[in-house]
């Protein structure tokens, strides 16, 4: 995996993703959903923020996405996503 953007970027993220499931670290479908998933949430971030998600607060964006975006997401996959797998 080579290293093109910020160590924890969304860009970052998504190489990850990809790399996790070319690399078996997650079957490929889980990686490509949690791809899928992630880039419609993280998609309400702009340049600045997208640029470090360490600093983000992970619950305030997916509030943004439900404010901006209700009914793209399921809400039990947002629920999912907060809080892990049930």
């Amino acid at each position: 995996m080579q290293e093109r953007h910020g160590q924890f970027s969304r860009d970052a993220l998504n190489d990850f993703l990809d790399f996790a499931g070319e690399k078996g670290l997650l079957k490929k479908a889980t990686a490509r959903a949690r791809k899928i998933a992630s880039t419609i949430v993280l998609g309400v971030l702009d340049e600045n923020e997208s640029a470090d998600l360490s600093k983000i607060d992970l619950e305030s964006v997916i509030q943004r996405h439900r404010n901006l975006a209700t009914g793209k997401i399921m809400p039990r996959t947002l629920a999912t996503m907060n809080h892990g797998p049930e």
